[in-house]
């Protein structure tokens, strides 16, 4: 068996003329005329994308259709954001009677900021986690088609 690209050993770098031959009395004349067809005719470059909030409100449509389809997740992201809301009430419950005339009432002050930041951030990014592996087929070809870009699937998924 022997490789083009392969050019250590000598057997092959002695073949590369005789390549170069049977390319230039065999194939060339094919592909010359292949490309001459190619260039006679004249390809239009068209932009066939609609605009971004068009494509935003069909994947929010899409994305509430969903919704409405499966109950069970409605009632995940209730009970989620209930949850969430009670525990950090919980937490920060006397968080504006204190005296703020001292450190520590700052610091359980950015305390609460930074957690409740972070806690939003991972309560919007799991859903996402957990359904993108199921959707990625769906998602690759209509992006690949060219319907919507990773922005708009991205908002989608994050509004609703």
């Amino acid at each position: 068996m022997i490789s083009i690209t392969h050019d250590k050993l000598e057997s092959n770098k002695k073949m590369y003329p005789r390549f170069h031959e049977h390319y230039q009395k065999a194939l060339a004349p094919e592909v010359e005329k292949a490309l001459k067809s190619v260039e006679d005719r004249e390809v239009q470059n068209r932009e066939d994308e609609v605009g971004g909030c068009y494509t935003l409100g069909v994947l929010l449509n899409r994305d509430l259709l969903n919704l409405w389809r499966n109950p069970m997740l409605v009632k995940s992201r209730l009970f989620q954001g209930i949850f969430l809301g009670v525990y950090v009430g919980g937490l920060y419950f006397d968080l504006g009677e204190r005296d703020y005339t001292q450190n520590i009432s700052w610091y359980a002050l950015t305390g609460f900021i930074f957690f409740h930041n972070i806690a939003m951030f991972m309560s919007a990014l799991s859903p996402i986690t957990l359904v993108f592996p199921t959707e990625r087929p769906v998602f690759l070809k209509e992006e690949n088609s060219r319907l919507y870009g990773v922005v708009n699937y991205f908002l989608s998924r994050n509004i609703i």
